[in-house]
């Protein structure tokens, strides 16, 4: 029972798909004569059916329904793992040697990707009949493809990039990601906090700060004649572009994770990233050969390389990027594709435990605005309070 003017708190911790902790909160507005009202909750197959009966007018009601939701501290234990092992993606695939050229060296990163997933990928098409259901759907295989195509055009760009204009300025252009998931959902009407439009706008504040510092990135290659101003626009343009790639990959991930198990879309992610990228590396400048030789597609299966390389792939692809979008689960894109900015914080601070030299002063400074960023992010988006007016008109 409940009277009009009180709120009705409810719990419901296993009710939605999502593992969010949703708090259900009921309110009627004070009533003529304070009518009492009877509210009830039916559970059924992950889903709460709310039924208010009263004796209210049709027109009097006036009911408010409320869910505040809560990241639960597993989220945030997958997205600090995730986060430690993407950050250790140049530092691992750096130790594989610089006889392969970047573009080569990210084929890796797919090809050593695909081969841990793909065995356990097959296990689970074979053992779930949900998993060869949700494969069966035209629009899924869609999405598929947009994120295998947004992966690889975000990473590809970059180094292309690279190439044509200052490391810095590809590495600030290629992580606008943030602010492109901002304009989407405000395109889309969808609601925004304001800690996460501030957290974001302070997040790229620390990225153009590092690109200020002059600090290259640890795949950069700087040899050869600085690029022409023509050259550089197009570069940044390119750069750029592959932060519209990050857009339709997270997207693409977030519309997934409800409906296919992480492991089985990470895999053919990687798998078609891999696809896409060996005509690139073969027909483009640097034309790989397709061998077992130190600079070509399967390079990283030499006897002195394969430790390494699969050593590299479990802690940066598996570790690191599949737990992204296992993390999908719990947080949202836009606060995933923030936290992603404090990779160059947490690089550095491994190399450094490697032996190698302290970045400058003014890329601790960028990286730690980043940082005070990311916390404005996380702090918001940790609890959330969606209210709709259902009242009787």
């Amino acid at each position: 029972e409940l009277e009009a003017g009180r709120r009705s708190s409810l719990r419901r911790p296993n009710l939605a798909p999502g593992p969010a902790q949703d708090v259900l909160l009921l309110e009627v507005e004070p009533a003529p004569k304070a009518i009492k009202s009877s509210i009830s909750v039916e559970k059924e197959g992950g889903h709460a059916d709310v039924h208010l009966r009263s004796a209210v007018p049709a027109g009097d009601a006036r009911i408010k329904v409320s869910v505040e939701r809560s990241v639960p501290l597993v989220g945030w234990v997958i997205i600090v793992v995730a986060l430690l092992g993407m950050s250790s993606t140049a530092l691992g695939f750096r130790v594989l040697g610089s006889e392969a050229g970047l573009l080569v060296r990210l084929s890796w990163r797919f090809c050593v990707a695909a081969v841990w997933l793909l065995p356990w990928a097959t296990i689970r098409v074979i053992a779930s009949r949900n998993v060869r259901r949700t494969l069966s759907k035209p629009f899924h295989w869609l999405l598929l493809c947009c994120a295998a195509t947004g992966w690889w055009f975000h990473f590809g760009s970059f180094v292309v990039a690279m190439h044509m204009t200052s490391p810095a300025i590809a590495l600030l252009f290629n992580n606008m990601t943030p602010l492109l998931l901002l304009a989407v959902r405000i395109v889309r009407r969808q609601p925004v906090q304001t800690s996460e439009v501030v957290g974001a706008f302070v997040g790229i504040l620390g990225t153009v700060l590092l690109a200020c510092a002059g600090e290259e990135p640890e795949e950069a290659e700087s040899d050869g004649p600085p690029p022409s101003k023509a050259m550089s626009r197009l570069g940044s343009f390119i750069a750029m572009s592959g932060s519209i790639g990050g857009v339709m990959y997270i997207l693409a991930c977030k519309h997934l994770r409800p409906v296919m198990e992480p492991v089985v879309q990470f895999a053919f992610i990687c798998s078609g990233a891999w696809a896409l990228m060996i005509p690139v590396i073969m027909l483009g400048p640097a034309q790989a050969p397709f061998a077992r030789t130190p600079d070509g597609v399967f390079g990283w299966t030499l006897l002195e390389k394969l430790p390494v390389a699969l050593a590299a792939g479990f802690i940066c692809e598996i570790a690191g990027n599949l737990g992204f979008v296992v993390a999908l689960k719990y947080i949202s894109p836009l606060t995933v594709a923030v936290l992603v900015l404090l990779g160059p914080l947490v690089a550095a601070i491994e190399s450094m435990m490697c032996g190698e030299p302290s970045p400058s002063l003014l890329a601790w400074i960028g990286m730690c605005v980043t940082l005070v960023g990311t916390a404005i992010v996380i702090v918001g988006s940790s609890t959330s309070k969606t209210t709709v007016d259902v009242s009787l008109h």
